[in-house]
């Protein structure tokens, strides 16, 4: 696919670069060599740039030289994006400096390009057709016709805690939430296909915002090398039933640490947030709580004073006559009164119960004494007065009883007082005495009489009104039957039989009641219609209630409009009792018509009055029009078939089923007003159009159909005038801050004239909230793009300040390798110059020198004036001895100055200086102690004093010699003999057959 712009112009090529890198503030560092075009070093769309050398420079096979004339024209190059295995991808085992290897500096880089990833800094290379995925082909730093393959993932997967830390590193990029475990970078997508593999394109919920971005599906994301240098965190958080604790995950050098957040638990009086809710030992005071003990439970408040929890609640105690609820059970000195207590003496002992005044305890018992004839148990044993007379044995003593015979009168009122059924109280009975004391015996009302009646006509039966209860009949009562209802006539009693006369004869409370003699034969009649009910007969002196009728016949004795007297009706009911219901004709029949199609509609003129259908005339409604038709009846709706449906005499009108929708189409060009409509069988002038839609049905140019032009008017009927995309349209960018540059990147529309934020006819304003901000203004230090080339504060622009190459960090940079920049970047980081030695921190201008062959202070001296300098001494025959008077005072041997000890005497010698072993004549100062030592040991032989173990001449004994009379030592343990001669040439020391006699 290629990349063009329809601009042949430097501001074509600057807004392609933006849209290449999608205008972001930050992204990918590359360092290149100082040979590319454009020189030195810059920031390219937020790119960290720096130099190398010349002869770091990529060759024009490289593709980094310039492109053809096509591609230098615009600037933008044939891009593809590529897929793996098509030569787009970086070698899957790099080598080192090939692109995808890892990399510090330009110089690691075989093509001189090392810029950042996701995996840290890596090898990149030049590209013309395509870069491998994850990776976009950009113009390279300070450059329009020089791209290079840079990652377009450098955020993916690197914990983060904010939004703007991901945005910083890849524009559009979010922190996505992953939940307990923390957020990393996403990166702004449109579809899984953005993404590289192990990732889906979703929309995901940042710190601020949610958008779509590439996610990590089929792992944990992991720390890459990049994320590990800047210890790269995000907060975690550890959740359980107690809570939620914050803590925090970060990247080190073994990976991504677990999270170091405390796991919550419940809330413990410790002085600390257990779980983590931001409050300290909350709910811990205050608290219901109880003290229990064998006495009861009390009630008090839990308290935490930080380091240990508490109730306040008292002890309980057993009750006291105190006025307090000791035991806490709610009362008070309870149980304390009312309890059995006692008073005793010798007489005995007498029970009580205590009280309680709050304050003393008390026993209510009296005081026991001698029992007396009182009426009391004066001493408290349960009986009173015993051993005084009781003569009736009630438990009272004569002495104090007043009803000796206990009948409940007083002896003095009782008239037998020893009689206990003799008393004032008594009932009078029928026994022949005076049982009440009140001089009569066997009076009226005694319990036992018997009711006696007057009887003044002397028919045997009594007036129950008058009587009295006796205990035996009298001349005023003598008839023991009543019931007499008339005792002035002798024939009414209740032994006479019963006439039509007009008196109860029979004394039953009835007069001349049914079946009396001369009683007439009457029907009841309920309702009243003067026919009686034939199964209800009663013979009556008169008609009495319902039976009043003396003619049966009724067939519903409840209903008065029901006799044989009575009109038929449509009721159900046979209302003239002819044993027919609801014939024809009958008062309320409605007309029913034969329903030939059973359509529900009936034949005109084929009526009958019935109170309801028959078998044949079944409906009620007439006016069917085709009685053989059941699909044709009042009750159909039109259907568009030529027939006449709903019997209205009218075929095939507006609105039948099966109708078709026409709009009035005065223009006829196929389009109808949508306000004028008709459903009709078949089109109609006007309505002729089987669409809608005309705005203007005057013009047949004006229609849905139509095309929308820059004229005024709504061509095409979309409500609209002049809209999106008319003939004749010119582009239009958004342009939010109005300063006549338009947003590149928002969607453009393409208008008649500028229409609210789509005002601009340009774009190139890279950050379309700021007015200061488009193609074209002068670019400031404000952390802006001010000029919208991709490049934000670059070289020179407005306030900068020279910074030099500072490769060292030792804060002075190499003279005339200086950028006027922003703020520090890539390597050049230093604001003074002057360092003579960039790759060494330690050399500066004021360092302080040290021996180390160096200008460590930049002063064009070496190792002038540094500590720790030393004498060293001419040592011609390098014995490590100098001579006495021949030095320098070096950092380190130089030369022949190389011996740190003088005192040589013999410095073309090296077997000759202070250290050496004086040798016995052999005409040298071997030590340097002045002359050669050379001893003839005269009168000693070796021998015999210093031999023993080895005779003289025997094999294999060490040689001796003696440097001090008398001494005899060991100077040579080779094999020699005594007289001089060694068995071997060489093995025995010079002097030594002098010594040895």
């Amino acid at each position: 696919m290629t990349a063009s712009l329809p601009c042949r112009s430097v501001v074509a090529s600057l807004l392609l670069a933006v849209a290449i890198v999608g205008c972001s503030d930050s992204g990918p560092t590359a360092t290149q060599g100082a040979g590319q075009a454009g020189g030195g070093s810059d920031v390219l769309f937020g790119f960290d740039v720096g130099f190398g050398s010349d002869d770091a420079k990529p060759t024009s096979d490289a593709g980094a030289g310039p492109v053809d004339a096509a591609t230098a024209v615009d600037g933008s190059p044939d891009v593809d994006t590529g897929e793996s295995g098509n030569g787009c991808d970086f070698p899957a085992n790099p080598a080192p400096g090939e692109p995808g290897a890892a990399c510090e500096q330009a110089s690691d880089c075989d093509s001189s390009w090392c810029v950042d990833s996701p995996d840290g800094k890596r090898c990149s290379r030049t590209c013309i057709e395509c870069c491998p995925t994850g990776w976009t082909c950009e113009s390279a730093p300070g450059s329009d016709t020089v791209f290079i393959c840079v990652s377009k993932l450098k955020a993916l997967c690197r914990p983060c805690e904010t939004d703007a830390f991901c945005d910083d590193l890849a524009k559009d990029a979010l922190c996505v939430q992953t939940g307990a475990g923390g957020g990393f970078c996403g990166a702004g997508c449109i579809e899984s296909a953005d993404c590289p593999s192990g990732y889906a394109c979703e929309l995901a919920q940042g710190q601020q915002g949610a958008a779509k971005q590439c996610v990590r599906k089929d792992a944990d994301c992991t720390c890459s090398p990049a994320a590990i240098a800047a210890g790269d965190s995000t907060t975690c958080s550890v959740s359980n039933d107690a809570g939620t604790c914050l803590g925090q995950r970060k990247c080190a050098i073994d990976g991504l640490t677990g999270c170091n957040a405390m796991t919550p638990i419940a809330e413990v009086c410790n002085d600390q947030d257990d779980d983590c809710d931001g409050q300290t030992d909350e709910g811990l005071s205050g608290q219901p709580c109880q003290q229990s003990n064998e006495f009861g439970a009390c009630t008090g408040a839990t308290t935490c004073d930080g380091l240990s929890a508490g109730c306040d609640a008292k002890a309980p105690a057993a009750e006291l006559c105190n006025g307090q609820d000791d035991d806490c059970d709610g009362q008070t000195d309870e149980a304390l009164s009312g309890q059995p207590c006692q008073q005793s003496n010798t007489f005995g002992s007498c029970p009580g119960t205590t009280s309680c005044d709050g304050a003393v305890l008390l026993c209510s018992a009296a005081t026991p004494a001698a029992e007396a004839c009182n009426g009391q148990d004066d001493d408290c044993d349960g009986q009173t007065d015993e051993g005084f007379t009781d003569t009736d044995s009630d438990g009272l003593a004569d002495c104090v009883d007043p009803d000796d015979d206990n009948d409940g009168a007083l002896d003095a009122a009782d008239c037998a007082p020893l009689d206990l059924s003799i008393a004032p109280s008594a009932t009078e009975v029928c026994n022949g005495k005076d049982d009440d004391c009140d001089g009569q015996t066997d009076e009226q009302d005694a319990l036992g009489c018997q009711t006696a009646y007057a009887d003044v006509d002397l028919d045997g039966a009594g007036d129950g009104s008058k009587n009295a209860c006796l205990c035996k009949p009298t001349a005023a009562f003598p008839v023991l039957i009543a019931g007499d209802c008339d005792d002035g006539d002798k024939s009414v009693h209740p032994a006479a039989t019963e006439s039509c006369n007009g008196k109860d004869d029979e004394c039953d409370g009835q007069t001349d009641e049914q079946d009396a003699v001369g009683c007439t034969k009457l029907y009841f009649d309920g309702d009243k219609d003067g026919y009686g009910d034939a199964t209800l007969a009663q013979c009556l002196c008169a008609p009495t209630g319902a039976y009043s009728a003396t003619a049966a016949g009724d067939c519903d004795d409840k209903v008065a409009d029901v006799s044989p007297k009575a009109a038929e009706s449509c009721n159900t009911i046979d209302d003239d009792c002819d044993g027919q219901t609801d014939e024809q004709d009958a008062s309320g029949c409605s007309k029913h018509y034969v329903d030939g199609d059973k359509d529900g509609y009936g034949k005109p003129g084929s009526e009958l009055c019935l109170c309801k259908p028959d078998a044949t005339h079944v409906v009620t409604q007439a006016g069917d029009c085709d009685d053989a038709d059941a699909a044709a009846s009042p009750k159909q709706g039109e259907v568009c078939n030529g027939k006449d449906d709903d019997c209205d005499a009218v075929t095939d009108e507006v609105d039948a089923v099966g109708c078709t929708i026409y709009w009035g189409d005065a223009d006829q060009d196929g389009y109808g007003k949508p306000s004028d409509t008709a459903c009709l069988c078949k089109a109609k002038v006007p309505y002729t159009a089987t669409k809608a839609g005309d705005c203007d049905d005057a013009l047949a140019n004006v229609s849905p159909a139509g095309k929308e032009s820059c004229n005024g008017k709504d061509d095409d009927c979309d409500g609209s005038t002049d809209g999106v995309g008319a003939a004749g349209c010119n582009t239009y960018f958004v342009d939010a801050d109005k300063d006549g540059y338009g947003d590149a990147y928002a969607p453009t529309k393409c208008l008649c004239a500028a229409d609210g934020t789509h005002s601009a006819l340009k774009p190139g304003d890279c950050k379309d909230d700021d007015k200061g901000v488009h193609l074209g203004a002068t670019e400031a230090c404000n952390n802006k793009d001010d000029n919208c080339n991709g490049v934000t504060d670059e070289q020179g622009a407005a306030g900068c300040t020279d910074y030099y190459i500072d490769n060292d960090k030792d804060g002075f940079g190499q003279s005339g390798a200086s950028q006027c920049l922003c703020k520090a970047l890539g390597s050049y980081t230093a604001t003074q110059s002057g360092d003579c030695d960039d790759n060494a921190a330690t050399t500066k201008p004021g360092a302080a020198e040290s021996c180390n062959d160096k200008d460590d202070n930049c002063n064009g001296q070496t190792d002038e004036s540094a500590p720790g300098k030393v004498t060293y001494y001419l040592d011609n025959d390098g014995d490590g001895w100098g001579v006495a008077g021949s030095s320098q005072v070096l950092c380190k041997p130089t030369g022949k100055y190389t011996a740190k000890n003088s005192g040589d005497c013999a410095d073309s010698d090296s077997a000759v200086h202070p250290g050496a072993t004086e040798i016995q004549c052999n005409n040298k100062d071997d030590d340097c102690q002045g002359g050669d030592a050379c001893n003839t040991c005269a009168g000693s032989v070796c021998g015999g004093k210093c031999g023993s173990s080895s005779p003289a001449g025997t094999i294999n004994g060490p040689c001796l010699i003696e440097l001090i009379p008398g001494v005899c030592l060991i100077y040579s343990t080779k094999d020699c003999y005594c007289d001089g001669y060694c068995q071997t040439a060489g093995d025995c020391c010079p002097g030594y057959a002098t010594c040895c006699k």
